[in-house]
Order: C-alpha cells, then structure tokens, then sequence
C-alpha cells in the first residue's frame, strides 16, 4: 500500500509542476523584488496598459489567450515586456474555450481578453460554458469611452447588461470600471472571486479611454501602495472544515450503514483534494463513484472505483451516500429519484452555501457539512482512525457486488458489444440509412460506440478526452478511463457544440507533451475548424477526432420518420460525406481518414506519433438511435397528437420494440419538464401496456437506458 500510495501522489504534481494546494486562494504573486525591477523601469507617467500589466504580474497571471484589439494593443507590448505569453487565435469565441481548458489542465484560474463589441459577443458561449461547468476564469475586456455611454459609440457595450446576474446569467459576475484607480482592485478582485464558491468566470470590462489615459506614477501609488510591500498584501483567504459534531455524525451514520458509497463531483479537483478522497475511501474501503472534473481523482480502474455505466445499479442499491463537492442539476439528477436511491440517507459536503438550498431538497439528507472539501476530507480522515477499527467492516460484502457490477457491465456491455460491432460489417443492418450513409454507402461507415472504445484504447494513461459532440456523449463517457483527475472535459449543462479544439489548445498549453483528444461532430467542428491554424502556429498536437454523420444530430434530425410535422419538409442534413480531412492536409495538419473499424488504430498510432496537429475524419454509421433520441421521439409524438401508425414502417418497428421501459423513461422525462401525461397515452406508442409499465415504476429504482436484460 505505500508504494501504491506514494505512486499515486507523485502523479498529479508531475502533470502540474506549479500546483501548491491552492485551494481555495490566490495565485502566487511576484516577488517583491522582481516588482521593484519592473516597476524602477517605468516611465514618469503611465496609461492604464501599464496597471493592468502590472496588477495581472503580481497576481501570477503569465499565460493569456486573445484575439487581437486596439484598445489592448499598448496592453499586449507591456504583457510582452514583463514576460507574459498571449496566445492569438482565429477568431474571438476560441480564447474563452482556451483559457477554460489552461484553467483545468493547471487547476488555476485561465485568462481570456479581447476588445470591444465583437470581442465580447463573440467570446460569450466559452464564459457561459465555464460558467456552467464552474471552471474560474479572468476575463479582460474593454469598450468605447465613457464619454461615448449610451450614445451610440463605436463598438459600444456594456458587460454587465451582457452577461447578468449570478444564477440567471453567463457568468459569476461582470463589472465595468468607472474609475481608472479602480483598475487593479477590480482585476485583484476578479482573480480571487473566480476561485471561491460558486467558481466561475468574472469579467472585468475597461473603457478605453482609461487604458489609455496617462497619469504620473504618484497618483497610482497612492492608491495601490499596499501592493507594493508584500507583508501588507490581504491575507489569502482560506475556508475552514466542518463542524467537529457533523463530522463524527458522518462517521457514525457510516459505520451503522452496509451499503455505503461516495459519490465526488468537481469541487474535489479545484480544492486538490484527490489525495484526501482516496485516502478515505481506502482507509474504510467505501466504494467511490467521481463526477464531472473529479473523474480520475481516484483511477478508474481502481478496485474501489465503480464508472458511469454501472452507476444506476450501484446507486440502486446503496443505503448511504456521501456527496462531496458535486453540485446537484440536471446531469445529477438534484439527487433525487429515480437515478438516486429514494430510500438511502445522504451527507452532502458542499463548498457553497447557496448549494445547501438546493440540496435541500433531495430525500433523507441526515447531514450537511459547509466547508472546504479538502478540510472536510482530512478532518473525516482523522475521526475515522480514532474511531473506525481495522479489518473487515460491514459493507465488505457489498463492495465485492460492486466489484462484480462493475465487471460484469464491462465484459457483457462494452466488451462484448464492441467486439459484435467489430466484427460485423459496419452498415449491416442499417434498416434505414440517413441520407449520408447514401452517399458513401460503398466507403463504409464506423460504429460511434467502437471509435471512441479504440481511440481509447490507443490513448496514454495521463491523456484528456474533450467531448463535443451530441451523438458521442452517450457513447464516450464510459469508454474512457480516467486515471488522473482534470483530464475529462465536455459541455457540461451548457450543452453546446464547437468548444472541443478551443479547450484542446488550452489543455496543450497547460500539460506540453500529453495528449488531449477532442471527438467533435462535424456541426460543431464547423464552429471552430480554423483553430486548426492556431495549433499549427503554435506546434501544438492536439488531436481532433470529427465524428461525421453529416447533420445536426445525425438520423435523430434528419430522418423524417422520427420528426413527421412541423418539420418534414426541414432539412436539418449538410452536405454528405465532406472531405474535412482534404482541406487541412495543404496546412500541414496531420490528416487520417476512417471508413471502418479496423483502420482506427493504426491510424490514432499514426497521429500520436506525428508531432503534429491533427485531424482524424470517422464517417459514421447514423442508423442506430441514441437512447434519449427514442425518448425525444415518443414524446414529440405524444405532443403532436399522433400514434404509432403515423410512423414510418421501419421507425415504427423500433419504437413499437421500445417496451416499458422506455415508457417509464418518457413519463420520467415529461415529469422533469412539468408535464404529467398518462401511462395509457405513453404505453401505446412504445409497443407495450399500461400494467407493464406499471410493474417497473412499482420498483424503488426505474432501470433504463442501460443493458437489455
């Protein structure tokens, strides 16, 4: 146990060499020195450019992302002079998936700064994706003159009409300076506010005529002297543990339970608490189920470890949950039925304390614990050796089902499975092909299930996956083995599409040397595809995979079967079978071009050791339905009125196979929305009976969506 132990520790600081427990703090500043050397070389009177170079400096911001601006073009020569790197993209919407990807690949706040109007608009879908995942970011702004406010200024905006309030809004919080000495409290501000409860992105949005304007360096000392002399800098601000009480309850609910689990989400990443969490699950031998950024925190194929594909049945079957740091939506189901056990007891560990209100809600919390995850942890740690003896405890039984879950879902579901679509001829049994498949028929087309299993295969143990496609996220998550956390990044709640080679510019900048691997469908590569150029700029290998079925959403969109009215006569398709890898092979890029399965490793060997950016071109079999796609289409169907005859004959068939469950899943679903249909409206367009679905929803835990029986 200890050299594994001492294995395991040495991972992530090898990953990040900069990571000192940041927790909840400040990003190490300047030396004082150092800032007496920069600072003697100034001239008499400096702009508003000097101060935000100076002030990001001392907060230990030295790698940003932007497209270039005028009103920062003095800024970029001073970020140059006091040995900052910015990294120029292509357009203004990469920066902001760039910095959220150098914020997870280094655990620290990314930065992102672009100019006026088109740089922020442009910029808003990466804030509100780090916004929605949590990540923090700094992001730097600017906009016409005060002078010009609400006149119709050139490029004129204001971000925080853009961006909004905290919860109902695309970022934690924006502010425009409305006074040039305000200029580093608002940056110094932003720096230590992305980084506490609720993280997230904070925009800092400069007028440029305080960038520009020019005021003797006195003035400025006068108002930032504390900042000067180290010892009267702001102490950094660290949140404490729980309360001790909580903390032997949590133990003691523990110990008279027998079939526990811990279930961590991403707060355990941004606090560096992955050591603390496997030290506790191994000290009492709980099975650990990690979420979101924290995936990796304990190897995911340690035997303690159970993924994303046998979650329901473990989650069915516990009586005890601890939930640390894993904010409750709609991926996690608020913590309630039917993913979570509605009869376990919970402890739930949060960071914020807003999140305790919406933790609230979810069945039989016994305990909620306020406090940093990494405290938490330690402080569990330690009421446990005092009070939890070694050797065999009660739930041993119930891990080795566990063990046995999560063994038997790996060999009957995923391996069993990839090697039936492997050996099979991909377009076999495509009843009804999408138009794509027509144009290509005779090339093949590769199963999305057995790309992402190969791919990961084919990857390092410290590689990232960046998930960026609506017909791969049902496929990849469980394909990948995550065994260092902060190396699984996808859209989180934002759910959009585009941001994968944004983050994998990021990642690359952040980890040099480790793969990062980004499977985007051919809409959302069509967002970002240019960034390609930027990876060649900058010899950066990123890998970029693009699961082509040439549509939004595949068969799900354009197979008028599914959706017969309104849209029938919409085509939702793109052109069939574009040679994606044709157009950046003259760049340079290292291009692979898949038709089916037996091509996709040689081809990932190929790429990895090319040195290169790369483009990897799967053409997809669009014939299988997605799950949640059947879900959509029963309910369409049930919303406009129609019935299972209404379908075409082969959509028909395979909706009338459905059965209960899917039933169940589709009543489910409404029911989220607020929406209450009857099980004899439901039951009838899935090919099965009321009394059938009812048998499933008499169970305390609904099974669908997973393994055929």
């Amino acid at each position: 146990m200890e050299a594994e132990e001492s294995k395991f520790h040495l991972h992530m600081p090898d990953m990040m060499t900069d990571m000192k427990g940041l927790g909840a703090t400040v990003l190490p500043r300047v030396e004082p020195e150092k800032y007496h050397e920069i600072v003697d070389t100034w001239p008499e009177t400096i702009s508003g450019s000097y101060i935000v170079a100076k002030t990001l400096l001392e907060e230990g911001i030295d790698t940003g992302f932007s497209v270039f601006g005028w009103d920062y073009m003095y800024a970029w020569t001073i970020f140059g002079q006091m040995g900052m790197t910015i990294y120029h993209h292509r357009h203004d919407q990469a920066p902001g998936w760039s910095a959220g990807g150098w914020a997870v690949g280094k655990c620290k706040p990314g930065f992102a700064i672009v100019d006026r109007r088109p740089g922020l608009t442009n910029l808003v879908p990466g804030v509100a994706w780090a916004h929605a995942t949590r990540t923090p970011m700094l992001v730097l702004c600017s906009t016409s003159p005060l002078t010009w406010n609400k006149k119709g200024g050139a490029q004129e905006i204001n971000a925080e009409e853009v961006f909004g309030s905290m919860w109902g809004g695309l970022a934690k919080w924006a502010h425009r300076v409305l006074d040039y000495h305000e200029i580093p409290y608002w940056i110094r501000r932003a720096v230590r506010e992305c980084q506490q409860e609720p993280r997230g992105p904070c925009v800092v949005q400069i007028p440029s005529n305080w960038l520009q304007e020019r005021r003797h360096r006195r003035e400025y000392d006068l108002w930032d002297t504390a900042y000067q002399d180290s010892e009267k800098r702001p102490p950094e601000i660290q949140q404490g543990g729980g309360r001790p009480a909580d903390i032997e309850q949590v133990i003691d609910l523990l110990m008279k339970s027998e079939r526990p689990m811990i279930c961590a989400g991403s707060a355990v990443y941004w606090s560096q608490a992955w050591n603390e969490l496997r030290e506790f699950a191994e000290l009492l031998n709980v099975p650990v189920h990690c979420r979101r950024q924290a995936r990796g925190s304990i190897p995911e194929d340690h035997p303690l470890h159970f993924s994303g594909g046998p979650r329901p049945f473990v989650f069915a079957e516990t009586d005890f949950a601890i939930i640390i740091g894993l904010e409750p939506n709609f991926l996690e189901g608020w913590f309630q039925p039917p993913l979570w056990n509605k009869s376990s007891k919970k402890v739930v560990i949060q960071e914020n304390p807003t999140l305790h209100y919406l933790t609230g809600a979810p069945t039989n919390v016994e305990v909620a614990i306020l406090g940093n995850v990494k405290e938490v942890l330690k402080q569990l740690i330690a009421v446990a050796k005092e009070k939890v003896k070694e050797g065999p405890k009660p739930w041993d039984g119930f891990v080795k089902r566990m063990q046995e879950i999560k063994e038997n879902y790996f060999n009957e579901y995923t391996v069993k499975k990839i090697k039936n679509k492997f050996e099979k001829n991909p377009c076999d049994g495509c009843a009804s092909p999408c138009h794509a498949q027509e144009a290509y028929l005779k090339l093949g087309a590769v199963d999305w299930e057995v790309l992402a299993y190969e791919v990961c295969q084919c990857m390092d143990p410290d590689g990232s996956i960046i998930i960026d496609s609506f017909s791969m996220s049902d496929v990849c998550t469980n394909k990948f083995v995550a065994r260092y956390p902060g190396t699984t990044l996808d859209a989180g709640i934002q759910m959009g599409v585009g941001h994968s080679l944004g983050i994998g510019i990021g990642l690359q900048v952040a980890r040099p040397g480790r793969q990062s691997v980004g499977f985007v469908g051919d809409a959302g590569f069509g967002v970002a595809a240019m960034e390609l150029e930027t990876m060649l700029k900058y010899k950066l290998p990123h890998t970029t995979i693009i699961c082509n079925n040439s549509a939004w959403g595949g068969r799900s969109c354009v197979e008028t079967g599914f959706y017969l009215r309104p849209w029938k006569e919409v085509s939702w398709g793109m052109s069939p079978a574009v040679p994606y890898h044709e157009m950046f092979k003259p760049l340079g890029v290292h291009v692979e071009f898949i038709t089916n399965a037996h091509q996709i490793r040689p081809a990932m060997e190929r790429a990895f050791s090319s040195g290169k950016p790369q483009l990897i071109h799967a053409l997809g079999d669009c014939s299988d339905t997605p799950p949640l796609i059947i879900v959509l289409a029963i309910y369409h169907a049930w919303s406009w009125g129609m019935k299972l005859s209404d379908f075409a004959p082969g959509i028909r068939e395979e909706l009338s196979n459905a059965g209960p469950e899917y039933a169940v899943a589709t009543i489910l679903y409404l029911n989220g929305y607020g929406i209450y249909p009857e099980l004899s409206e439901i039951a009838p367009l899935c090919g099965t009976t009321v009394e059938a679905c009812e048998e499933i929803l008499k169970a305390e835990f609904p099974r669908f969506f997973y393994p055929p029986k």
